[in-house]
Formats: C-alpha cells, sequence, structure tokens
C-alpha cells in the first residue's frame, strides 16, 4: 500500500489534485474490500463464533498494536449490510477450485449472478447442488417480463428520434447538414484546411459549447455555456453524448443524445458526486495517486 499511494507530484490546479484524492479513495475502497474478504475466508477457515474473539486477531495482536486491530476488525469485518459491496459473476457449470460458494457470498451479502439457460436447467436435472440454484418460477416471469419491456423501450426510443417535436436537434443537425453541404462548396483552401485539422483534433478550450437542456414542459432548449466552462461541461458528457462541428467549431450535447458506455457508467460511480465548485487559482499540493485499476 505503501508504495501504490505514497509519491509525490506538482500539482497546478486544485481540480487535478481533488481528481487525485477521489483516485486515492477509490484505491482505498479496493484494499479495504479484499481486507475484509480476507477475515471473512479466515472467519470460515478458521470456524470462529460470531461472538468469539477471532483467531486471526489472537495472531496479529502478538506483535501488532490491539487498538489498531480493533479498528480494523470493527472497519473491515463488521460484514452488516450498510456497507456497500461489489458484486460478482460466477460461472457454476465450471467452477474453480478456490472459488468460494454461492452460500458463502451470499451469507456475507455479495450479490452474486450466473447464468441460468438451457445448459445449466439439463444439468440442474442430475446435479442437486445445480438444482438449488435455479431461479423460481416468479423470478423467471420477471425476467421475461423485464426483457420485453426492455425491447420495446428501445424500439420506442428508436422511433422517437425520428420525432422533430421530441427531439428537436435531429431536425436541427438535419438542416445545419444541407447548410454546410452548400457552404463548403464556395471553401477557401486555407479555411478547408484548418476545418479538417479542427475536426482530426477538436477543440475544447477555444470553441463554443452548447447543451441541450430539457425544460419543465418536456421541451428542449439549445444553451450557450460560459467560455470558462466548456472543458468541464465536455468532460461531463460521454462520447455517444457531445457532437463536434468543425464548419461552425460547436459542440452539441446533450444526455439523451445517447447512453454512456460500461466504462464511462464506472468512471461515472469512481468519481461520486462530491465535486465542488472552487476555482482553479493555481495551488501546489505535494500529491500523487495511482490509476484506478481496471475493471
Amino acid at each position: 500500500m505503501v508504495t501504490a499511494l505514497t509519491c509525490s507530484g506538482f500539482f497546478k490546479y486544485a481540480s487535478n489534485y481533488r481528481r487525485q484524492v477521489k483516485r486515492t479513495r477509490g484505491w482505498y475502497s479496493v484494499y479495504m474490500g479484499t481486507l475484509s474478504y480476507i477475515m471473512a475466508a479466515a472467519l470460515e477457515i478458521d470456524r470462529d463464533g460470531p461472538h468469539s474473539l477471532p483467531k486471526w486477531f489472537q495472531v496479529f495482536s502478538k506483535n501488532h498494536d490491539e487498538v489498531l486491530l480493533s479498528g480494523i476488525r470493527t472497519s473491515s469485518s463488521s460484514f452488516n449490510t450498510f456497507s456497500q459491496r461489489v458484486g460478482i459473476f460466477l460461472d457454476i457449470m465450471h467452477v474453480d477450485p478456490t472459488q468460494y460458494s454461492v452460500d458463502f457470498l451470499y451469507k456475507y451479502d455479495v450479490p452474486v449472478w450466473y447464468c441460468w439457460g438451457p445448459s445449466e436447467a439439463r444439468a440442474a436435472k442430475t446435479d442437486p447442488s445445480l438444482s438449488r440454484l435455479a431461479p423460481l418460477p416468479d423470478q423467471l416471469q420477471l425476467a421475461t417480463t423485464f426483457l420485453t419491456k426492455s425491447i420495446a423501450l428501445k424500439k420506442a426510443r428508436e422511433d422517437r428520434m425520428d420525432d422533430n417535436s421530441e427531439f428537436p436537434w435531429v431536425a436541427f443537425f438535419k438542416k445545419r447538414d444541407k447548410s454546410i453541404a452548400v457552404l463548403t462548396r464556395c471553401e477557401t483552401q486555407s479555411a478547408q484546411q484548418a476545418r479538417v485539422e479542427r475536426n482530426r483534433n477538436p477543440p475544447t478550450v477555444n470553441t463554443k459549447v452548447f447543451v441541450w437542456e430539457k425544460d419543465e414542459d418536456g421541451g428542449y432548449s439549445r444553451q450557450l455555456v460560459r467560455h470558462s466552462e466548456n472543458s468541464t461541461t465536455l468532460q461531463s458528457f460521454g462520447v455517444s453524448q457531445k457532437i463536434y462541428d468543425s464548419y461552425y467549431n460547436e459542440w452539441d450535447c446533450g444526455e439523451d443524445f445517447g447512453d454512456l458506455t460500461a466504462e464511462e457508467l464506472q468512471q461515472q460511480q469512481w468519481d461520486g458526486d462530491d465535486d465542488d465548485d472552487d476555482d482553479d487559482d493555481g495551488y501546489n499540493f505535494l500529491y500523487d495517486a495511482p490509476d484506478r485499476p481496471e475493471a
């Protein structure tokens, strides 16, 4: 842990420092989660009772401060439902020898997902250990209903994309594409080169950024963002939620343009929602942290 987190660095802006602090918190959560897993495994191996002093505590207390160990035990081995868990996907058909059982994970309130299809259903007929993991009839009905609704909602969204009253940017972009097709015909060579370069490397500062915001009546309006907030605004939208126009040198952003990718959703959850609005006036912080771990 010391090697991973203790390193020095220079931060010109406070936002860079805060971003690194968030990453450090994320790494801390990973370490504490790993420690909790080890403690849970030790409890199962040693078969310690719920009210008895764990064997690992007795072993480490010989060479470590009991106050520190008590703090670790309280924070990492309470296993109450108030602590957030990271779920796990299991392959119940080809079980790894080192993999803990579904019962073990369920006991410690760890969300578990596994595939249940024709192969699992056939194997469950002759394997009691699999049959007990079969989903209940009401769960199968709920899953089927959810799948049907998801397909219907996706199709409805695609149909609405053609409705200009529902998504006004569709008509806006179509109209703009037609005008650009005409304007580029009389474009000078230097202007064309500049446009091509902008399209290759879209600017985030020397540009205009617009956000399509939904009002109380359900309509949308195209709002210009303050120049000082260009970069922050662009960073808050996913790849499919922002469109750059190299001819007008403008960005258009909107949450309803598209969905976040799995990686963007993970990054959003990782960063959390505790951003503050302090201005970046140039702070020096001697702190750094590693990049977040790969999923």
